[in-house]
């Protein structure tokens, strides 16, 4: 069984964390580096609602990424399009906020913040689990 690169929550709701609601899996499949320290990566999501591909930037001090869930994943109540995550690293996790564009989605966490024109914001929260650079 593959072990995720990272791993995160999307519901900063730890009530709904034992139920696995917000949790996440991110596992990286493609790395290219840009410049000293900073990687361009690529790879798939699990959560609680299915499926997802992301692709983004990471480095020792930040990251962001874009994610969008498959078909699938839509039908069980994920948002059906992009999600835009960007966070910073303090102490060895990164934390950050995310965006998500349509509101009619059946998972919209308890701790959202909308805003004008239909999109939300939350917080999220990731930490690396295994050391992708191994891949």
């Amino acid at each position: 069984m593959e072990e995720p690169d990272f791993i995160g929550s999307w519901s900063m709701n730890p009530s709904l964390r034992p139920i696995g609601y917000g949790n996440f899996k991110m596992y990286i499949k493609e790395i290219k580096s840009i410049k000293e320290g900073v990687e361009l990566i690529k790879g798939t999501i699990e959560d609680c609602f299915g499926n997802a591909v992301f692709d983004g930037e990471l480095s020792p001090e930040h990251i962001k990424f874009t994610k969008k869930y498959f078909s699938e994943s839509v039908l069980n109540g994920a948002a059906p399009g992009k999600i835009k995550y960007e966070g910073k690293k303090i102490g060895d996790k990164y934390f950050g906020e995310y965006t998500v564009i349509n509101v009619t989605t059946k998972g919209a966490p308890l701790d959202l913040d909308f805003q004008p024109g239909g999109m939300w914001k939350s917080n999220f929260v990731l930490e690396q689990y295994f050391d992708y650079t191994m891949n």
